[in-house]
């Protein structure tokens, strides 16, 4: 009887509280678990990406490998995104690029687990443009103005890309930085070419907008004879009832390049960013990028275009080259240079794109052979900003006309300008027009020029208020005036 009243005792006393029951069992842990991080922006342009990782657990250690699943809300519904995630010793990433707006998470192969939710913005860029002329002559510039939003914000800073036609196909022709939403960039076509601007992400363009080239109009004769030689006569020949000679300072093959007997090895290395050191007898074999100070290349040959970048006090001497760049650089000399022709590149090209171009001597060295291609222009040099310019005692030798010549030396407004430019003992040959001229401090003495020269010797709206001219001659020994 007692054992019987036992039970009801002891519900009596749980009833009024004076016992407690016995504790809940503790909740089981999950079976499957997906924890997520996302890694990337969860703001994006439209085009761009963003990144996640993940964790996979069973009874709390990593799955050894398996393939998760991103699902995308959609109407209501998850929608399987194509694309695993893979799962290797419980961790897995992966990289999205939505196009538009939208909710996601992660499931496993039969939607036991699931991650958290999160949410990618997607903003919608435009990018428009306007360029400062449509038709332009031959060796004229248009500037092309860019605006560019994101969701109608303007960035502090994006990168567009200026295309052109080339067939059925877009071409990327350079880079450009948009500030605040608006960027610029200078175009010198060399034939009637159609253009249009992209962002980076390949998500927004421009409408396509075309420049027109024309020859321009026949200047009016600027040089005895009234009318040159048809064709370029040998040196030291004549031709065209005037005879025309080579002058003893233009450098030749014996004189500028590899010094005969010097015994080179081949490197395929594409860069030289050492400090303080010199370089003899090596042929590289492509391009070559120069990055470091106080470097001296002697007796070295570059198959490609050597490329002086952001250095400080690099001397070149003895050397063969197919183009050569300076960009950014200071204290660079270059003496007895045989530059010899790349394809689709001017012979020397001097720029302050990346950095201000300041203290650059160019002395007794040979630009010659210009390798055009079908869509190139070509300047024997072509000065887009520099300080302190002295070409001496060189020779630029375009030969006979062709379409994609541009000029001899082409010193262009761009970049902040030239300042302090000489030009000196050169013999100067060939080029729409052999000179075109933009500068403060600009002084050309004792040059020779060639016959070659298609229109003229200086391009027409070249500003000439800040040149000095003096002391320069045609190779037939008349005197030459601008």
């Amino acid at each position: 009887m007692r054992l019987l009243l036992l039970p009801l005792l002891l519900t009596a006393l749980v009833s009024t509280g004076l016992a407690s029951a016995a504790p809940a069992a503790e909740a089981a842990t999950p079976r499957l678990t997906i924890a997520l991080t996302v890694t990337g922006p969860t703001t994006i342009t439209q085009g761009a990406s963003t990144s996640i990782r993940t964790t996979y657990r069973k009874h709390g250690s990593p799955v050894a490998s398996a393939n998760l699943t991103l699902q995308r809300r959609t109407d209501g519904r998850w929608v399987d995104v194509r694309g695993p995630v893979a799962i290797r010793k419980g961790i897995g990433t992966r990289g999205l690029t939505p196009s538009t707006s939208g909710t996601f998470r992660l499931r496993n192969h039969d939607s036991s687990a699931h991650s958290r939710t999160f949410t990618v913005t997607v903003r919608k860029p435009a990018v428009s443009a306007t360029v400062s002329t449509t038709n332009v002559t031959a060796g004229q510039s248009a500037t092309v103005t860019a605006s560019y939003t994101t969701a109608g914000i303007a960035p502090a800073r994006a990168t567009l890309v200026l295309q052109r036609k080339s067939g059925s196909a877009w071409v990327d022709a350079g880079s450009f930085v948009a500030q605040h939403g608006a960027g610029t960039r200078t175009v010198t076509p060399t034939a009637t070419t159609t253009y249009r601007v992209r962002n980076h992400y390949r998500s927004a363009t421009t409408a396509p907008f075309t420049v027109t080239v024309a020859p321009p109009a026949a200047p009016e004769p600027v040089v005895p004879p009234a009318v040159p030689p048809a064709a370029p006569p040998a040196a030291g020949g004549s031709g065209g009832g005037q005879t025309w000679t080579t002058v003893s300072r233009l450098p030749d093959n014996t004189l500028t390049g590899v010094r005969s007997g010097t015994t080179l090895t081949t490197s395929s290395k594409t860069s030289l960013s050492a400090t303080a050191q010199t370089v003899e007898g090596v042929r590289f074999t492509g391009d070559l990028v120069v990055t470091g100070n106080d470097l001296v290349l002697r007796d070295v040959v570059v198959d490609g275009e050597l490329i002086v970048r952001g250095s400080q006090r690099v001397t070149l001497e003895h050397s063969t080259v197919g183009a050569f760049s300076i960009s950014g650089s200071t204290r660079v000399t270059a003496r007895r240079l045989d530059v010899r022709g790349r394809s689709g590149k001017d012979g020397v090209h001097v720029t302050s794109d990346t950095g201000r171009v300041a203290d650059v001597l160019i002395q007794d060295s040979r630009i010659h052979s210009p390798a055009v291609t079908a869509t190139s222009h070509y300047d024997g040099i072509q000065v887009r900003g520099a300080d302190r310019l002295t070409l001496r005692g060189n020779s630029f030798e375009l030969g006979p006309h062709k379409p994609q010549y541009n000029a001899a030396i082409f010193l262009q407004e761009a970049n902040g300008g030239n300042t302090a430019v000489t030009i000196e003992d050169n013999w100067i040959d060939g080029g729409g027009y052999v000179l075109y001229l933009a500068g403060r401090h600009v002084t050309l003495t004792r040059n020779t020029f060639g016959p070659n020269g298609r229109w003229g010797l200086v391009f027409p709206a070249s500003d000439l208020s800040s040149v000095t001219f003096e002391g320069n001659t045609w190779g037939t020994g008349a005197a030459a005036t601008l």
